[in-house]
């Protein structure tokens, strides 16, 4: 004999009610479905309407006291860019003359490192240089000499094309990234908006649970947000000041690399090491001087882990190393370098939303069914 419950199902979806229920369900996976479709084909515009909604989502309770003041939103919208270029545009005035100075000075430094190379390898090693070496390096001494600092620059237009895949994607990506205050300028302008009429799509009696997940995911990404800016800032702060101590070459420039690009998990520390490896090198201070930037990046990235991040961010998002590393292989070989920036947010809404989904599939009928 059938069981009961499972009767009451079977009789349920064959009535026209439960009928058009199953194809509105459909129609809007089908729809969510060409949505995904569409964004994983159109990054050029997909990827930066992504970072443009999360920096509208980090700055609109920002606008919203501009607003508790009797500032219009758009006065406050703008303040805000302005006061972002402003600042961008400060930065590569402090920062550009003494980067076109460090670069002019590359050959030189280049020289003299290969000069300490050879006696500091044989002293250390207890052993002689072969000939050919010798002349290997001699010779690239030699070609260093009245190098044109203009066409070592010339060849990253080259690597932007093979990073893009063609000069019309290098135009695209710069477009792209162009694009992105101009996104976040319309988002931030009717976020309440936006927010208001997503709520009114969603059917009545869904209206709690799912206004339920949504509080939560509002609560996550506010805190992981806000807070990674917060943390970001900390850390470029304290590598600029303990490379700067060290005596690192362009120390300000590194460490605000290395800060910032801490918003993406293991690429700013990795850049900021690589370009503070480099520095060290080119102005070489013995293996004690190359000792002490690392000992900087060592001490900030234990304070990092161990006390900034708990205590700004803590746990708001949740997720393991293991998810963060499959959630920027996975967005950024759908979306590039742009889909890396929303990887660990984006990974982290899927969670609450899957947690929901199998919330929802444990107290289901079918699942309780005996």
């Amino acid at each position: 004999m059938a069981d009961p419950s499972t009767q009451s199902v079977t009789v349920s979806l064959g009535t026209p009610e439960a009928r058009t229920h199953l194809a509105w369900a459909v129609g809007l996976l089908a729809f969510l479905v060409g949505i995904l479709w569409l964004a994983a084909n159109v990054r050029s515009v997909t990827v930066p309407l992504a970072v443009a909604f999360v920096m509208a989502y980090a700055l609109d309770p920002v606008v919203d006291r501009f607003e508790a003041r009797r500032i219009p939103r758009t006065v406050a919208i703008l303040i805000l860019l302005v006061g972002f270029v402003v600042t961008l545009t400060l930065l590569v005035v402090l920062l550009g003359p003494q980067v076109a100075q460090e670069f002019q000075q590359v050959p030189d430094k280049v020289r003299q490192a290969l000069d300490k190379l050879i006696p500091w390898v044989e002293s250390t090693f207890k052993v002689e240089t072969p000939h050919n070496v010798r002349d290997a390096m001699e010779t690239l001494k030699q070609r260093l000499v009245g190098i044109d600092v203009k066409a070592m620059v010339a060849p990253a237009g080259n690597v932007l094309t093979v990073l893009y895949g063609s000069t019309v994607g290098v135009l695209s990506g710069l477009a792209g990234t162009l694009l992105i205050p101009l996104f976040a300028f319309y988002l931030l302008r009717d976020f309440d908006l936006i927010v208001a009429r997503a709520g009114e799509l969603i059917p009545p009696r869904h209206r709690p649970p799912v206004g339920s997940i949504f509080h939560e995911i509002d609560v996550a990404m506010g805190s992981f947000i806000r807070g990674q800016l917060t943390v970001a800032s900390v850390l470029a702060l304290l590598y600029a000041l303990g490379l700067w101590a060290v005596g690192l070459p362009l120390a300000l420039l590194v460490g605000l690399i290395a800060g910032f690009g801490n918003m993406i998990p293991y690429v700013g520390t990795t850049v900021g090491v690589v370009l503070a490896t480099l520095m060290a090198v080119l102005d070489w201070g013995g293996v004690g001087h190359l000792l002490m930037v690392y000992a900087v990046f060592v001490v900030v990235q234990g304070l990092e882990g161990w006390i900034i991040t708990p205590m700004i961010v803590g746990e708001s998002v949740g997720l393991s190393p293991f998810l963060v590393m499959v959630a920027i292989l996975v967005f950024g070989d759908l979306f590039g370098f742009l889909g890396i920036l929303v990887a660990v947010p984006s990974a982290a809404i899927l969670k609450i939303l899957m947690r929901a989904l199998v919330d929802r599939y444990q107290s289901s009928a079918f699942f309780r069914a005996a």
